[in-house]
């Protein structure tokens, strides 16, 4: 993997990573106004402005997900959950880039 400001943490996460810190921060609390958010982050940020179907199912239930931690736990609570959610995502997106490149890269030969 390229060491490029394509791949850099705050590139990987994406709107993702705006919306941990949106949630911890408490600036926005309603779950639609977070959908929104994201929806707009994304559009504004990539290369294609769909978003499917599933991939709004699965960021709505994480929303849902990460307001019930947030509302359940301590502000300190919270913020350790969320550090570990915002590197547990990003983990797993660095992962799939180096999946994908590297079938990419298998396609080529």
């Amino acid at each position: 993997l390229p060491k490029s400001k394509s791949y850099s943490k705050h590139a990987i996460m994406g709107p993702v990573g705006k919306l941990i810190s949106k949630v911890t921060s408490g600036q926005i609390k309603d779950k639609d106004a977070l959908m929104g958010f994201v929806i707009n982050v994304h559009r504004n940020t990539a290369k294609f402005e769909r978003i499917g179907e599933t991939a709004v199912n699965h960021l709505e239930a994480g929303i849902a997900t990460m307001l019930q931690l947030r509302n359940a736990l301590s502000k300190r609570g919270w913020v350790h959950v969320a550090r570990e959610i915002d590197y547990g995502v990003y983990k797993k997106k660095y992962e799939y880039i180096l999946k994908k490149a590297k079938e990419k890269k298998e396609g080529e030969k």
